[in-house]
C-alpha cells in the first residue's frame, strides 16, 4: 500500500513539475487597462479565451468578485508582451476605432494599438495612416471603413511570410507591403484585402483598393502586382493596370490605368516669398488628360505623400489648384487622373513648393488690399543661396537674389520671385513705401554761442 501511495505521489510530482517550470519560464508583463476593458475581454485578447481570466485573477489583487477595472490601472498578465497587429501612425481630422468587445465607437488616437477584429473608420474630409507589424502601410481616405483580421504577416512552417487579412467594407485604402519585404521578393509575401465583392491579394508596395457605394471593388496597381478573385475567377493585375469587380460578378479583364497629368511648366518647382510671420499662396496648373473623368490633387509636407495635408477630387474641367495660408517651409503637390471606370492612375511628377519668409527692416505690414507697407525705407534680406531664388523689380530682368534689396523712395514697387530657370508665370508682390513728412522746430527763439538747443 505504501509502495502504491509513493508511486502515485511521485507521478503527481512529475505532473506538477513541468507546469511549475512552464509557469516560471512563461514570464509576466504589465498591461495598462483601457476604457471598457474587463478581465474577460483582456483574457480573450491576450490569452486566447475569456475563460482564461482566472489566470489574471491569480496574478493580481483585485478583491472579491465582481470587480471593476479602471482606465489606467495596471495588471500583471502571464506570458510575454504581445506586439499589436497594427498601430495608427497619423490622423487628419476625425477618425474612429471600435474594439471587438465594445458596442461604441471611440475617437482614434495617434500611436493607438490595433488588434484582431478592431474596426477603423474615417469621416468626411478625414484620413488616417495605419502601419502594420512588418511596416506594411495603408492609408484610409475619407469615409472609409476597414476591419483588421490579425496582423499583416505570420510565419508558416516553411518560414515564408504570409499576410493576414484586412476587410475593406467601404471607401478607399492606399498602400501595400513594406518596401523592405517587397524588395526581398519573399515567395509568400503578400497583403490580402477582402471586400464585399472580391478578394485582393497584393504583392505590391503601392496600390489602391476602393469599395464604392454599390459595393463594387476598383483595384489600381502602381508597383508590383496583384491577384483579384471573385465568383471562381482569378485575374492577375500587373503594374500600372487595374480591374473592377461588381458585386456578385467576376473580375473584369485588367486594363491600363489612365496616364498621369503633366504640370504646365518646368522645372517642377515653385517659390513664394512672404513677409516674416506671413503665410504664402501658390497656384499651379496641369495639362488636360484625354477621357479623364476627374482628378485627384494632393499636397503634403514630405515627398512620400504618406501623410497628405490636402487630398481632394475635382472635376475634369478643373486643371489648377491654389494653396493658401502656407507656413514657411517646403511642400509637395501631385495630381492623378481618374478615368471613366473609376480606375485611378499613378500620380504626376512631384511639384516642389518653397515658401520662404523674408526678413525685412522695418517689418512689412499687410493691408486689406493685399499690399505690404513700410514707412520711409525698406531693406529686404535675401533667402539662403541654396534656394536659387531670382528677383525682378518693376518688370526688370530677373537676377539672382543674393544681395539685400533696399527701397528708399516713396511709391509702389512690383516685386516678382521665381526659381532659377523656371518658366512658370510669376505673381507680383506689391510693396508700398510711405513718404514721411516732418517739421523741425527750436524751442528758443534766440541762441547764444555755446548754449544747448532743444529741437522738436
Amino acid at each position: 500500500m505504501r509502495r502504491h501511495l509513493a508511486l502515485i505521489l511521485g507521478l503527481l510530482a512529475l505532473c506538477r513539475a513541468p507546469s511549475a517550470s512552464a509557469a516560471k519560464s512563461e514570464g509576466v508583463w504589465v498591461y495598462t487597462v483601457k476604457s471598457g476593458d474587463t478581465c474577460w475581454s483582456i483574457a480573450q485578447r491576450f490569452l486566447g479565451s475569456g475563460d482564461q481570466n482566472a489566470r489574471i485573477h491569480k496574478l493580481n489583487r483585485l478583491g472579491p468578485m465582481p470587480h471593476i477595472l479602471s482606465p489606467g490601472q495596471q495588471l500583471r498578465l502571464p506570458g510575454s508582451a504581445p506586439v499589436a497587429d497594427a498601430t495608427i501612425e497619423w490622423l487628419r481630422r476625425d477618425a474612429r476605432t471600435k474594439p471587438p468587445t465594445s458596442p461604441e465607437w471611440r475617437r482614434a488616437e495617434i500611436r493607438q494599438e490595433l488588434w484582431r477584429l478592431y474596426k477603423v473608420a474615417t469621416g468626411d474630409g478625414s484620413s488616417a495612416g495605419i502601419i502594420f507589424e512588418d511596416t506594411s502601410f495603408l492609408r484610409l481616405r475619407e469615409s472609409a471603413l476597414l476591419v483588421i483580421y490579425g496582423g499583416s504577416r505570420e510565419k508558416t512552417k516553411n518560414r515564408r511570410l504570409e499576410k493576414r487579412e484586412i476587410v475593406v467594407e467601404k471607401g478607399i485604402v492606399r498602400g501595400g507591403l513594406a518596401a523592405l519585404y517587397h524588395n526581398k521578393r519573399q515567395p509568400g509575401d503578400r497583403l490580402t484585402l477582402r471586400t464585399p465583392s472580391a478578394t485582393v491579394i497584393l504583392r505590391s508596395p503601392s496600390s489602391q483598393v476602393e469599395v464604392d457605394e454599390k459595393k463594387m471593388s476598383i483595384v489600381s496597381v502602381y508597383r508590383g502586382n496583384a491577384t483579384v478573385r471573385a465568383k471562381g475567377k482569378e485575374v492577375d493585375v500587373p503594374r500600372e493596370f487595374g480591374t473592377r469587380v461588381e458585386l456578385g460578378k467576376r473580375p473584369e479583364k485588367p486594363r491600363p490605368l489612365p496616364p498621369p497629368p503633366r504640370w504646365s511648366f518646368t522645372p517642377y518647382e515653385r517659390v513664394a516669398l512672404v513677409p516674416k510671420g506671413g503665410l504664402g499662396t501658390v497656384e499651379a496648373h496641369w495639362t488636360a488628360v484625354p477621357r479623364a473623368a476627374r482628378y485627384r490633387v494632393e499636397l503634403a509636407r514630405t515627398p512620400s505623400f504618406r501623410q497628405p495635408m490636402i487630398d481632394a477630387v475635382v472635376g475634369a474641367g478643373v486643371r489648377r489648384f491654389r494653396a493658401t495660408k502656407l507656413k514657411p517651409g517646403v511642400y509637395y503637390a501631385r495630381v492623378a487622373t481618374i478615368g471613366s471606370g473609376k480606375l485611378e492612375g499613378k500620380p504626376s511628377k512631384r511639384l516642389k513648393i518653397h515658401v520662404i519668409a523674408l526678413a525685412s527692416v522695418p517689418p512689412l505690414v499687410p493691408t486689406t488690399s493685399g499690399e505690404l507697407v513700410a514707412p520711409a525705407f525698406l531693406r529686404l534680406s535675401p533667402p539662403p543661396r541654396s534656394s536659387g531664388v531670382q528677383l525682378s523689380v518693376d518688370g526688370a530682368a530677373f537676377r539672382p537674389f543674393v544681395d539685400a534689396l533696399r527701397l528708399r523712395r516713396p511709391g509702389t514697387y512690383r516685386l516678382r520671385f521665381r526659381r532659377l530657370g523656371s518658366s512658370w508665370p510669376v505673381p507680383e508682390l506689391r510693396i508700398v513705401i510711405l513718404g514721411v513728412k516732418a517739421a523741425l522746430e527750436i524751442r528758443r527763439t534766440q541762441l547764444v554761442p555755446g548754449q544747448q538747443a532743444v529741437f522738436e
